[in-house]
């Protein structure tokens, strides 16, 4: 039997930004396979780094306001996906008071995510929708909620009724209690 870690293998696609590749395809260095499971953009991410794409004119030495465009391959697309993997615990854990099992996140970005474009021989999975995952979860969450009520509403019955039954097997007693001592 195969061991699951429960890790997601991430591809590269493209971003479908201008100038960028088409969207939810895959970008040619990418990794690819049958054990690919989502993709993120591989291209056209901005963030913070070496200052080629802006740097702030007022203080040119201030590298916290440096930013770059040439983030980019599996470095871009894999803090995509942990991102929505964080998100979808955290949403998880203030809904269930724990958080999800890895291969269920896994499992839930690949059912939500929008379908790879393009030449889909070489799989990089879809890319990841948070928006349809959260939307997934919290219905799981809503479901779960009308069940949890429906079982309170009976255990509210059954204690009810084990109470009256109670309460009359006591009056009994304390009946029977009262014509003995008389």
């Amino acid at each position: 039997a195969v061991r699951d870690s429960g890790a997601i293998i991430v591809g590269a696609g493209g971003s479908g930004r201008a100038g960028c590749n088409s969207a939810r395809t895959k970008l040619s260095f990418s990794t690819y396979g049958s054990r690919v499971d989502v993709h993120g953009w591989g291209e056209c991410v901005w963030t913070t780094s070496y200052g080629d794409l802006f740097q702030d004119p007022d203080n040119i030495s201030d590298e916290d306001r440096w930013y770059t465009s040439q983030f980019s391959g599996t470095s871009s697309a894999s803090p995509f996906v942990a991102a929505a993997a964080a998100n979808i615990q955290g949403i998880a854990i203030n809904e269930f008071g724990s958080p999800l099992e890895p291969s269920d996140v896994r499992e839930l970005l690949i059912e939500t995510g929008l379908p790879q474009q393009g030449d889909t021989t070489q799989k990089i999975g879809p890319l990841v929708n948070l928006r349809a995952a959260i939307d997934k979860l919290l219905q799981k969450s809503s479901n779960s909620h009308k069940s949890k009520s429906s079982k309170k509403g009976n255990t509210t019955e059954t204690k009810s009724t084990k109470s009256t039954k109670s309460t009359k097997s006591t009056k009994s007693t304390k009946s029977a209690k009262s014509s003995k001592s008389r």
